[in-house]
Order: structure tokens, then sequence, then C-alpha cells
């Protein structure tokens, strides 16, 4: 019998001085994907988000040897070792891509960067043509759920 469980962690309080932004919000391994490479790909409708993993996928579960999860996905089925513990599911994934796509030109050390990082959301609505917005979930939302 194959089963992937994982024990949680819980990362925003484990040391006093927290990770910077993008050693989550843009780290494939910190988001549950395994390692590889996520990237921003521009197809004819606009920019997609891709994560290609480094490691080949499992046949039982279809993910990567060292995943928890997939990308933009979200898996249901038992999943930890703990009682509550889940991996994110598609809509949190992409949440927290969302974000680390506008680390790469947004640093959380800027001028005047807490206008971006304190509303959010706002923001969004103040972006530039050179923000780049991926679809982040046009994929997701159409695979089923493992």
């Amino acid at each position: 019998m194959f089963r992937r469980l994982y024990s949680p962690t819980v990362a925003h309080t484990t040391s006093a001085k927290g990770l910077e932004c993008g050693a989550c919000h843009i780290n494939s391994v910190a988001i549950g994907l395994g390692e590889g490479l996520l990237s921003i790909k521009k197809v004819s409708k606009g920019n997609l988000l891709d994560f290609q993993p480094l490691f080949e996928k499992r046949p039982e579960d279809r993910l990567p040897k060292d995943a928890w999860c997939e990308f933009l996905m979200t898996r249901k089925k038992m999943t930890s070792t703990r009682i509550g513990a889940r991996p994110f599911s598609c809509e949190e994934q992409a949440r927290i891509v969302r974000v680390g796509v506008c680390l790469i030109c947004h640093q959380p050390d800027a001028d005047g960067i807490e206008k971006i990082y304190h509303d959010f959301p706002a923001a969004l609505t103040r972006m530039t043509p050179q923000c780049v917005l991926p679809d982040l979930l046009s994929a997701g939302l159409r695979k089923a759920e493992i």
C-alpha cells in the first residue's frame, strides 16, 4: 500500500525573525510542490504560470517524488499524519504565488512598498502595463481534484 503522508509545519511562527516573503511565496518546496521551476510562460491569450518538477511523478498518485500536492490542484484524500493538516488547495496556491509574482519586481523592502502589501487587493487594481499578471487558476480549476 502506498501512502504519501506529511507532518504539518507552522511556517509563520517557527522563528523570532521571519523569512523573506519570497522564501515562501515563490518557493515551490514551501508551497508543497517539491523542487522544480516556477515560471511565467507567454501564451496567445496572455501569461500562464507553469511549474516543471525536478523529479518524475510516481505512478501511485501522479505527484513528483518530493511533493505533497500538485500545482494548482486540490488534494483531498488522506494527506497528513495529523488531524486538520492538509496541503494548500488550488485557490490557496494561486493566492500565495500571486503575491510571489509581484515580488519579482516589487521587493518588500523598497521605498513606499507598504502601500502594495498592506492592501494587496487594492494594489492589484492599480497595476501598470509593466506588471505581469499570469492566469493562475485557468488550468488548475479545470483539473479534477485528487
